[in-house]
């Protein structure tokens, strides 16, 4: 299956620089799955990205006219210590784990 991003929230100020509801932080998370037999095995992140607010020009959107894809774009452009790819790369790396473990717990009796 592929990545899916989502959006969960989005923090703002009422009001910065003569301009109203200015989004500076981004909540997000990302799920992939892939289903072998009768099993789904499921790698996940979230966190959340700065969006910067100082130069509030030509470029700004206002909140009620931000999009998923917009929000995405941002928060796309403004990871901070991994890309897009890596994180993508890391669900993968989780459900791999997951389908050949290392370790497992339980009882045999």
């Amino acid at each position: 299956m592929a990545a899916v991003w989502k959006i969960i929230n989005m923090d703002r100020h009422t009001s910065k620089s003569g301009k109203s509801d200015v989004v500076f932080q981004i909540h997000w998370e990302c799920q992939d799955s892939e289903i072998v037999g009768a099993e789904t095995f499921i790698g996940f992140d979230r966190g959340h990205v700065a969006v910067q607010t100082d130069t509030l020009g030509d470029n700004f959107v206002a909140y009620g006219d931000i999009t998923p894809d917009k929000a995405l774009e941002w928060v796309f452009a403004n990871l901070p210590d991994r890309t897009k790819d890596e994180i993508e790369a890391g669900l993968q790396a989780q459900i791999e784990a997951d389908k050949a473990p290392v370790m497992k717990s339980g009882l045999p009796f």
